[in-house]
């Protein structure tokens, strides 16, 4: 699953330090077309915090084997292929404000190959 597909929770887990559940956006997309990109952002986390705000996050969670209890510490990953622009980031701050306003932790990363130093 990826950014693009959207209404589907790309990854779904819990963290063994920590205990918290962890939700990740995987995003595989360049951002030659910025607004479509930032579009299809928005409303893949519109999802992930529908899933969180509803509940039904501690379900998914309890279906997995874990413990999904209210109350449990939430986080929401963004692992990208391709560096944030300008304009993404001014997003990605508002996004985070977003998320921080009902209790959740919202991050971005860029996974980059271990061997070249680049975005995989």
């Amino acid at each position: 699953m990826t950014v693009s597909q959207q209404g589907v929770i790309d990854w779904l887990g819990v963290e063994k330090e920590t205990g918290d559940i962890v939700l990740t956006v995987v995003d595989q997309l360049h951002w030659s077309d910025e607004r479509e990109h930032i579009r299809l952002l928005q409303e893949k986390l519109n999802t992930y915090l529908a899933c969180i705000e509803s509940g039904e996050v501690f379900t998914r969670v309890k279906e997995l084997g874990g413990e999904g209890r209210s109350g449990t510490p939430i986080k929401v990953a963004i692992v990208a292929r391709f560096d944030l622009t300008a304009q993404a980031q001014a997003f990605l701050r508002h996004a985070t404000h977003i998320f921080a306003g009902v209790g959740v932790a919202l991050s971005h990363r860029v996974q980059r190959d271990p061997e070249a130093g680049k975005p995989i």
